[in-house]
Parts: C-alpha cells; structure tokens; sequence
C-alpha cells in the first residue's frame, strides 16, 4: 500500500487501537499547529488531499511514532525528489 494511503487510513480510520490527536503531539512534543503544518504541507507539496478536517476529532489507527515515522519517510523522500530536480 502506498504510503499515501497509510497515512489517510491512519487519519481517517477509527479502530480499537487509535491514539489521539493530542497524544500524537504531546508524544513528539508538537503543538497542535505543527503537525496540522506537517500534514498541510504534505498536501501542497505532494498534491495531496488528506481530508484534515477539523483535526482536533480525529483519531489515528497507528500508533504516534508510526504516524511520525511514516511522514519523515515521506519527508525524506520528497527531499530526494526535490534534489533530484535540482
């Protein structure tokens, strides 16, 4: 599955094993406004509509660090693409 996918499912989804908004922020002491700045900017800059919402209601199907791990992995990879148009 694509990565993309994951994280609309991680956002979208709701299961047993979900974690909060908040928690996800307080776990990568974020503040609310800079992880729905990460999500923001992967939507403008991958072309992505990610459906946010109102993101305070949502929960998360991964666990915090995997939400984290998989937009770095996603950050890291739009840097390479970056680089590799320059």
């Amino acid at each position: 599955m694509e990565l993309i996918n994951v994280i609309r499912l991680g956002i979208l989804s709701n299961t047993l094993e979900q974690e909060s908004f908040g928690q996800a922020c307080k776990l990568y002491s974020l503040s609310k406004y800079e992880l729905i700045g990460i999500l923001t900017e992967l939507e403008k800059n991958l072309n992505l509509k990610l459906f946010i919402g109102d993101i305070e209601y949502l929960s998360l199907t991964q666990s915090a660090k995997d939400i984290m791990d998989d937009f770095n992995k996603m950050n890291d990879e739009l840097n390479k693409q970056i680089h590799n148009y320059l």
